[in-house]
Order: C-alpha cells, then structure tokens, then sequence
C-alpha cells in the first residue's frame, strides 16, 4: 500500500471525544473560569458510503477543574462489526507554571477485542511569546498482536477571539512509519473559552487504532464543531465530518465517511 510523506490520523477519535478538556485550560492567561466540576456525555456515530456498517461510540466522563488544572474520568464505549468493548480512562492535565501544562492519559480495556489493551499518553505544552503555544507529545498504543509509538508537535496562535493551531503525527508500528498532519481554526464566542466553533482539515495517511492489525490508507477529512451554552450550566456540543479515505484491505480504493458527535455537558 502507498504512503503518503503527508498523513491524517486522528488521534483519539475510536476511543475518546476529541472534545476533551483541553478545549478549556489550552491557554490558562485567557480562561478566567472558576474551578468547577462538570459531566459529559458523548455520543459518535460513524456511517460509511459503502462496505462497512455503522459504528458507534459513546463516553461519559466526570471532570473535576482547579487551580492546579484539570482531571478527568472516562468510560469509554465502542460497538462494530457486531462486537463491542469498553475502557475506562484517567486524563490530566496539571498546571506546571504560568507558561506551561501537560496532558497526562491511561485508558485500558476490558474485553481487549477492539481498543488497545493499555494506551498512554504524555504530552507538554508551554507558551511562548505570550499569544503562542507549541507542544511535544507522546502515544504508546499496546494490542494482543502489535504495538504503536506515536509522536508528535503542534504550534498554535491566539489572535484575539481566535486560535489556529497546527499539528502533525509520526506514527511507527512493526517497522511501518506514517505522518499525519492537522490543522484547526476556532473562534471563541465573546472570547469564552467555554462556546467556540472549530472548523479542521486533515490530511494524508491514517491507521485503524482499533485491534485489526497493521492497516495503513490515505485519507483527507473536514470536520465542523461547536460546543454552545444551552444554558448557565448546560453546553450542547455537536460536530459534523467528512472524511475520503482508502479502503484499508483495498488499496487504491476509496470510500466516503460520514460521522455525527453529540454531546451534553453540565458544570455544577
């Protein structure tokens, strides 16, 4: 199968909402929230234009926000060709000073039949030249057949209301290296980080992180998200994307897929 010098994967979409916390500490000088506690829950539906069925996949998460950063609890959900799996999950991300934070993720997985029996994640964030923020990080994905080292870098800009980040992710996997790059613009409504409307672009070549093996495809994806104050406490979040990629035991081959993210979260 070809690989492309430039890739898209997406790092957590088969396990966790990529609306996680960070959408509200990315830059501490900026959220002047109070500390709070708050519950998400989240729900992704994956249709394709041809070939595979539905997949779904759900997360409640309990997150607790202070002065020393976030700390979140997950279970996870995931059902496809006509099995299922669950994971619990610990993310953190610690306030390290003024200028810097970190993302710190467990998840492990109960039946080992879809998602990786242990996943981690770290990675460092810091500020510089006060609107700008870049970051190093790193996956450990381990399966029953294989295991996935995952790096990878992002600088992002604050202009006013708005934040443009841009990311990119060299995979390895049993002697196969990929890329992938992301890019995302957001603007912050009234310049809370709380309601924003994020449009990104990936691109380039992808792998499955569920537990079918080494399979590698091109992919180009967009995607739309919002989360939008239902009321003083209660957020609606909603995504919608598109993403053109290669069928993985088919190359040169490609489908459409579709997804729709749902998600309620309460601050209390």
């Amino acid at each position: 199968m070809k690989k492309l010098n430039s890739l898209l994967y997406l790092v957590f979409l088969c396990f966790c909402t990529t609306l996680t916390a960070q959408d509200d500490i990315i830059l501490y000088k900026v959220d002047s929230l109070r500390n709070h506690n708050a519950i998400s829950l989240n729900y992704w539906l994956d249709t394709f234009s041809e070939v595979y069925k539905p997949r779904h996949f759900t997360s409640l998460d309990y997150k607790k926000k202070i002065k020393a950063g976030a700390f979140i609890a997950r279970l996870n959900y995931v059902n496809r060709f006509n099995m299922e799996d669950y994971s619990f999950e610990i993310e953190a991300y610690p306030k390290i000073n003024d200028k810097m934070y970190a993302l710190v993720n467990y998840a492990g997985s109960f039946n080992n039949t879809l998602l990786p029996k242990n996943r981690f994640g770290l990675e460092l964030f810091h500020i510089i030249f006060k609107t700008y923020e870049a970051s190093f990080g790193y996956r450990y994905l381990k399966f029953d057949s294989r295991e996935n080292n995952i790096y990878t870098v992002s600088l992002g800009k604050y202009y006013k209301h708005y934040w443009f980040n841009f990311r990119t992710y060299i995979t390895t996997s049993n002697g196969s290296t990929s890329y992938s790059h992301n890019a995302i613009a957001r603007y912050y409504f009234n310049g809370s980080p709380m309601t924003h409307l994020s449009f990104n672009i990936a691109y380039g070549t992808y792998f499955e992180q569920l537990n079918l093996g080494d399979v590698f495809g091109d992919s180009f994806g967009l995607e739309a998200n919002s989360q939008l104050r239902l009321s003083n406490k209660l957020f609606l979040r909603l995504a919608l994307s598109y993403r053109r990629e290669e069928i993985l035991f088919s190359p040169d081959d490609y489908l459409s897929r579709y997804s729709f993210k749902f998600g309620l979260k309460n601050i209390f």
